[in-house]
């Protein structure tokens, strides 16, 4: 009997140590993500995660067949779905164009992540609740990150933003530290003893950093899905029955509550929030022609681009939406943008998914998950969370995490061990064809010097090396577009920026365009390029300045128009204004004067 209990002591420990090393294993992949590099390009994230998650599957194919766990693998209906969306995203991306193949590796990636859970969770290699613990320590490195940032003891990544923790901007960081606050909050309120008690201070250090974000996105995600993890958890639907007055009483002040909170909060950032809405309005009506497939994956800037464009050169927008049209990468609401590239078609599949998970986490009391899952899809609602590989990863463990049943049958595991080989040989094969992210930046920085340092033709040759890793990069395809625009290559040029406008939704390649049309006399044709510009984004007045240096030309000089876009570059109001505002305008009046144009005539 006692070597019966000293073999039960030692499985338990073995099976803790096991938990413990898996645990810090899926917070090495998590973390992964948070790496940063000198250059703002998400695909360099791919190549650590590949690593990560190779290491992964790895020690999960040793557990499986080493420690010949006998709990089975079953499919469930979350599995073929996420073949199917994988395979509809793959089916409507451009292979010709090849905007974003980073892209492939990350979903590819994403996929083999969502199997090493699943699998993890159905062997009970680890519990639900570890991983919660697991997702909770990444937000607390993130917290104390941005903490560091605040107090000056750690550079952000942004020069405008004190706290940026390992994103670019306060936005994604804050919603990053809000999704873990429902995780806290439930894992404070179901555990005991000394758990609660970390719980709780993990808690409150994500409620120190997160209203230090500023981002009205994350504050509104992390209440809600708080609000709604109490509700679960304390079974508050029995109060309104029980206390029917008192229910209808907080219920009124919670409704007066959230109106009056969003009326501030809409007046805290009021351009910006013009500014979203008008992305919003643009995006519907992209949408709108064509619904049900989309314009196909990594297009959405093409798509607003023209919407935005056409919606100024038809005259039907508001001083209010010249003034806050920008040049957005993204829709700044995934669904929205889900809709753009996939149709309904994507959009109902991810639907579906959520739900299933958000289903089964609420019949199995996973709240926390839960809670973590309905703070991410708020945010979503209203910023870009999912264009970052670290937000990805995350849904992916929540989803799979609350998608797996917990009563598995016992038996020959045939399905398993095949998903496991794969897992593994798709994990060697996706890491085999990527390049280390360190030898590309070093080159680009190089390239860049050269090219600032007028070496234009080494430059160039060092752009040509790096156009195949990095076509994906609009500000490198428009750099090397600069380039051999400055080596008069005019045509290779075009070519460039021609790409660099399908990446993002960017006026200043219109003026580029328009500078190379001008550079070869074909004034015509730089002229519509500026107008281009300006009805892609009218309140730049760069655009205005460089039509009046093309009227001023004797070739093409034509003083009317030249008077017109004077008046304009001297009276428009620019919206950030700058030192290069004073020195185009200082040159518009010196141009003028040596025409012998007066505007007040």
């Amino acid at each position: 009997m006692e070597k019966v209990f000293r073999q039960i002591k030692i499985l338990s420990i073995g099976k803790m140590i096991c938990s413990i090393g898996i645990s810090l294993l899926l917070l090495g992949v998590i973390n992964t993500t948070f790496i940063s590099f000198s250059t703002h390009d998400l695909s360099f994230f791919i190549y650590p995660l590949s690593w990560a998650i190779l290491c992964l599957t790895v020690v999960l194919s040793f557990l499986k067949f080493f420690i010949r766990r006998k709990k089975c693998f079953q499919f469930v209906v979350a599995d073929l779905l996420v073949i199917i969306l994988l395979g509809y995203w793959l089916l409507r991306y451009d292979f010709d164009l090849q905007l974003a193949n980073w892209k492939l590796f990350l979903f590819g990636e994403l996929c083999i992540l969502w199997f090493s859970i699943r699998m993890l969770l159905e062997c009970n290699l680890i519990s639900v609740e570890k991983i919660s613990w697991v997702l909770l320590s990444s937000s607390i490195i993130q917290s104390v990150w941005g903490i560091l940032q605040l107090y000056g003891f750690c550079e952000s990544n942004h020069s405008k933003f004190d706290i940026t923790g390992s994103f670019f901007n306060p936005g994604p960081y804050s919603g990053y530290i809000a999704i873990m606050v429902p995780v806290s909050l439930y894992l404070f309120l179901s555990t005991k003893c000394m758990k609660r008690y970390v719980a709780l201070f993990f808690l409150a250090v994500l409620l120190c950093i997160l209203p230090a974000g500023m981002s009205r996105s994350a504050w509104i995600g992390a209440i809600v899905s708080s609000v709604i993890v109490l509700f679960w958890q304390n079974n508050w639907i029995k109060y309104w029955y029980l206390k029917r007055k008192l229910s209808v009483l907080c219920l009124v002040v919670g409704v007066v509550g959230i109106a009056v909170g969003s009326y501030l909060m809409f007046n805290l950032k009021k351009d910006s929030a013009y500014g979203r809405l008008f992305i919003w309005k643009n995006t519907v009506c992209a949408i709108w022609k064509k619904p049900v497939f989309g314009y196909g994956s990594c297009m959405f800037p093409v798509a607003y681009a023209q919407e935005q464009t056409d919606r100024f050169r038809s005259g039907k927008y508001t001083a209010t939406e010249e003034r806050v049209a920008g040049n957005p990468e993204y829709a700044f609401n995934e669904y929205l943008q889900i809709l753009v590239e996939g149709g309904c078609l994507l959009l109902f599949g991810v639907v579906v998914i959520v739900a299933y998970a958000l289903s089964g986490g609420i019949k199995r009391r996973d709240y926390g998950l839960c809670g973590g899952l309905i703070s991410l899809l708020i945010f979503a609602f209203s910023s870009y969370p999912f264009q970052y590989p670290a937000f990805c990863v995350v849904a992916v463990i929540i989803v799979a995490s609350l998608s797996t049943k917990r009563t598995i049958g016992v038996g020959n595991n045939v399905y398993g061990h095949c998903v496991l080989v794969f897992l593994v040989a798709a994990s060697i094969f996706l890491l085999f064809l990527q390049d280390a992210p360190k030898g590309v930046i070093e080159k680009l920085d190089k390239c860049r010097y050269l090219r600032l340092t007028d070496a234009l033709e080494v430059a160039e040759k060092g752009y040509a090396m790096l156009y195949p890793d990095l076509k994906h990069n609009a500000d490198f395809v428009y750099e090397y577009g600069l380039c051999l625009s400055q080596q008069k290559k005019y045509l290779e040029s075009n070519e460039l920026l021609r790409r660099s406008m399908l990446l993002r939704c960017n006026y200043q390649c219109y003026n580029a365009l328009g500078g190379n049309s001008q550079q070869q006399q074909n004034y015509e044709q730089a002229e519509k390029y500026y107008y281009d510009a300006i009805y892609l984004l009218p309140n730049r007045i760069y655009s205005y300045y460089r039509l009046f240096l093309l009227y001023a030309q004797p070739e093409f000089y034509q003083p009317d128009k030249l008077k017109q876009m004077a008046k304009i570059v001297l009276t428009k109001r620019p919206k950030v204004y700058s030192k290069a505002i004073e020195e185009m305008r200082g040159e518009v009046k010196v141009i003028l004067k040596e025409h012998g144009l007066n505007l007040s005539n």
